[in-house]
């Protein structure tokens, strides 16, 4: 009865109180860019557009209904920042009591009571994990139910702010900055972090990845690369089958370069860091851009788009065709070729830098396979590499002793190459993990 085509997006939000209609979250067809809210009559096939981004620059995040009588609540859109636009005047009222009473932050409605009039209510910050409340929005009463990490020293954490850059091909790319806490924004060393997914997008708010490398005396940049989802469809769009040599890359190249000529970014002491596709990312700034990165690390980041794809695990088959559009297909020839150029694997040659790379060797999405191939051609050729492999781990590390000493081997590397601030020693268990981690890299071979 409804249909999006590649590329597009359409899901049903919530159901009309008619029960004849339905809501839609939708950007289908040529007419439309970024996703809005429309009604839409199964019947007749006829839509009622009822909201889409009042500042025309992102999708439409999310849509709030009552659960008592299916009224429209709010719709939430994420630009830089959170924007929540209220459709009912005593939700408005709620909305506007609890920014009185909780300040500055981004709001997550969790839950209500059926008689909708408690709510619990998280409020969260970039230097601030967060806190949840327990809100009685017809008394006007609310209680701190519990504080996220109450134990985390606030006063070191450092802002996050959103930034703007434009690209060499004049399209505007949004991202955050994050400055170490109390220090100038001058010649700074730099850790790029491009995202996972990648079809998703950073968004502003507390990052335990980020604090930790600030505190290290870091500035940290996340780009919103085109390929990142949330900014319409042509945005999203612009990225496929761009990996490596095309947009994607070119973006997180381009923000870098901005930094360095705003003085903020030293160009002697940039990283680049990411995991998944900010893995693959990584290993991408390294090959096609070699000066300008002085170290990276790729954590569970794919080294050949042709045998990542050909290693497809079953529950991805149902979205291949996506996959295909998105990156390309190893079966068409012409798929073929382009892949192997913009598999750093096939050309090692051309990296300078030293690299990290770190792998779970329960991994299904990106197979352990994808690490030991490009450590051992590195390896082979001549250049410094590190691996780190945890055999307990998936798509990403989870056990906290793991994660503990990944992290501990990542402050090690970054401070050897960029000079940031290590701490003097680990606890046993951390370091014997990490020594346990630690792989020798004549030992790996290539699949």
């Amino acid at each position: 009865m409804y249909t999006c085509a590649f590329g597009e997006t359409c899901s049903v939000a919530n159901f009309h109180a008619d029960g004849a209609r339905f809501y839609l979250r939708t950007n289908a067809g040529d007419e439309r860019d970024r996703v809005e809210l429309v009604l839409f009559d199964p019947a007749t096939g006829e839509e009622e557009f009822i909201h889409r981004d009042p500042e025309g620059e992102v999708d439409l995040g999310s849509a709030m209904f009552s659960e008592r009588d299916h009224r429209l609540l709010a719709t939430v859109y994420t630009g830089d920042r959170q924007r929540i636009y209220a459709h009912d005047e005593a939700f408005e009222a709620h909305l506007d009591w609890l920014r009185e009473e909780l300040g500055e932050g981004e709001l997550e409605l969790t839950s209500r009571t059926r008689d909708e009039s408690l709510w619990t209510v998280a409020a969260i910050r970039d230097t601030d994990p967060g806190s949840v409340y327990l809100a009685n929005v017809e008394a006007r009463e609310i209680e701190r139910l519990y504080e996220g990490r109450p134990d985390l020293p606030r006063e070191h954490l450092a802002p996050m702010e959103p930034i703007r850059y434009t690209a060499r091909d004049g399209q505007e790319i949004p991202g955050y900055l994050t400055l170490p806490h109390g220090v100038e924004a001058e010649g700074l060393p730099l850790v790029v972090m491009p995202h996972g997914g990648p079809w998703i997008r950073d968004t502003w708010g507390y990052s335990g990845t980020v604090q930790f490398l600030a505190n290290r005396g870091y500035a940290v940049f996340q780009p919103n690369f085109r390929g990142s989802s949330g900014f319409g469809k042509a945005f999203l769009n612009a990225g496929n089958q761009e990996w490596g040599t095309g947009v994607m890359q070119h973006d997180v190249t381009d923000g870098v370069q901005y930094l360095i000529d705003e003085g903020i970014a030293d160009p002697d002491r940039v990283a680049i860091f990411g995991a998944s596709y900010g893995g693959y990312a990584t290993l991408a700034g390294l090959t096609w851009t070699p000066d300008l990165y002085a170290a990276g690390v790729s954590m569970v980041g794919p080294s050949s788009l042709i045998t990542l794809m050909e290693s497809i695990p079953p529950y991805w088959e149902a979205g291949i065709r996506r996959m295909h559009g998105r990156v390309g297909d190893p079966e068409d020839p012409e798929d073929r070729e382009r892949l192997k150029a913009q598999s750093p694997l096939f050309h090692v040659e051309k990296i300078e830098a030293p690299l990290m790379v770190v792998q779970g060797a329960n991994d299904p999405r990106v197979k352990q396979a994808e690490s030991d191939q490009i450590v051992s051609a590195l390896h082979a050729a001549g250049h410094p590499v590190e691996y780190l492999l945890a055999p307990d781990e998936g798509h990403g590390f989870v056990g906290q002793t793991n994660r503990l000493a990944f992290f501990a081997g990542l402050e090690a590397f970054f401070a050897e190459h960029l000079g940031g601030r290590q701490q003097a020693d680990y606890p046993e268990p951390i370091q014997e993990r990490l020594d346990f981690l630690r792989q020798d890299v004549e030992a790996v071979e290539a699949p």
